[in-house]
């Protein structure tokens, strides 16, 4: 492994950590001081809606100007959003996380890193399930710290994540390399993130998997956004117990990502194939979860934490690689966008299902994922039609990209 690959997967696991230390405390505190859960929605939506404004345009300064100070400034930001978070009235509450929003260009920045040092679309799958790993170990050691400072302190994790932040900042500036060399100066820059937005769906590939990955992105954020409130209020579960979750979640992550991607997953199936199987899984796992019966819900959050990561490589996979290189962080920049889009309307129809019956925003979450599950079945039927798809990794390749 090269450098500035062990470089970028520490980064992001820093950044990570740090996020996992203050998921299992965010939704009670915030709901401590809201008392209502559509306004615990609409502070996760205040990040999410400039989170949306900025990743187009953070994804393409980062194409004119460089991944790394792009990177850090958003590093930085993060540890900004938290300590002003952390101030704990609700004027502060929402500013700490525009700051985040308007900064939030982390991780598609990363993955923009990572494409740009893959030799090949194999090696490419490789690297994003890699950082996946990484992130996945991020919430097994963020969320156990985080359930050990929330007993000191209910405000002490979002401190300790502004002061890592910090720390990251600090070592990214002195080691971080920069890898995006194939610049254009003259490159747009995305002020209207739907001028950015614009671009990307000009590219026909490139927009049908974007529509795909916001339906993910509906699921996704309407999971994390209510999960740790519905334990709360279903099971009254505190932040200790979520906390636990998250880290067992985060634990399947980083096994999955780390060794099965590579070793089982993508060895006996195709993308296509490993894509719909993942689909259909999140059907099940949210039905599972919808249930009411704890035990039930463990089993369904097992298997959400197969199928939710796969989605994520793969789209990540195949939106990077179908994006001409000199637009690749604006095209992330938009993935990353659309998610965010996803986020701004999901915590508040989430919130609202969940203060008018419990099971409610895991019927939402199937009805996106079966969305999701007929246009990838249409996308998948029409690419089968011109060129049939090819295993991602086969039994040689392991000394190509290690």
């Amino acid at each position: 492994m090269n450098k500035a690959k062990i470089i970028i997967l520490i980064t992001v696991f820093l950044d990570v950590t740090g996020l996992g230390i203050v998921v299992p405390s965010l939704p009670i505190y915030l709901d401590n001081i809201t008392k209502s859960a559509f306004a615990v929605g609409l502070v996760f939506s205040a990040y999410a809606l400039f989170g949306f404004l900025v990743g187009p345009l953070l994804g393409s300064l980062s194409d004119r100007y460089g991944r790394r100070p792009i990177l850090l400034i958003s590093i930085f930001g993060t540890s900004i959003g938290w300590f002003v978070f952390s101030l704990g009235t609700l004027p502060f509450i929402i500013l700490g996380r525009v700051i985040n929003g308007i900064t939030s260009g982390n991780i598609s920045i990363a993955q923009s890193y990572l494409t740009d040092i893959s030799k090949n679309p194999r090696d490419r799958t490789h690297n994003l399930g890699m950082m996946g790993a990484i992130f996945g170990i991020g919430l097994v050691v963020g969320p156990a710290i985080g359930a050990a400072l929330s007993s000191i302190s209910i405000t002490f994790p979002f401190l300790a994540s502004g002061f890592l932040a910090l720390a990251n900042t600090i070592a990214a500036y002195f080691l971080l390399p920069e890898t995006h060399t194939n610049r254009n100066s003259h490159h747009p820059i995305a002020i209207n993130p739907l001028g950015g937005i614009k671009r990307a769906f000009s590219n026909k590939t490139v927009g049908t998997l974007l529509v795909i990955w916001f339906f993910y992105g509906m699921t996704m954020n309407s999971f994390h956004s209510v999960f740790y409130l519905y334990t709360h209020m279903a099971y009254d579960m505190n932040a200790a117990k979520n906390g636990l979750i998250l880290t067992g979640i985060g634990l399947v992550m980083a096994i999955n990502q780390g060794i099965l991607l590579k070793h089982f997953w993508l060895r006996f199936w195709t993308e296509p194939k490993l894509q719909i199987m993942s689909n259909v899984t999140m059907i099940i796992a949210l039905a599972l979860i919808a249930v009411g019966n704890i035990w039930i819900m463990l089993l369904g959050i097992f298997l959400q934490s197969f199928a939710q990561p796969l989605l994520r490589v793969i789209s990540n996979s195949e939106i990077s690689g179908a994006a001409p290189p000199h637009e690749r962080g604006e095209i992330l920049g938009v993935y990353q966008s659309l998610f965010f889009l996803s986020a701004i309307v999901t915590p508040l129809i989430g919130g609202k299902l969940l203060d008018v019956a419990l099971p409610l925003p895991w019927i939402a979450g199937i009805l996106y994922m079966t969305v999701a599950f007929i246009l990838l079945s249409l996308y998948y039927k029409r690419i089968a039609a011109v060129k049939p798809a090819k295993p991602v990794i086969d039994a040689g390749m392991e000394t190509e990209i290690e």
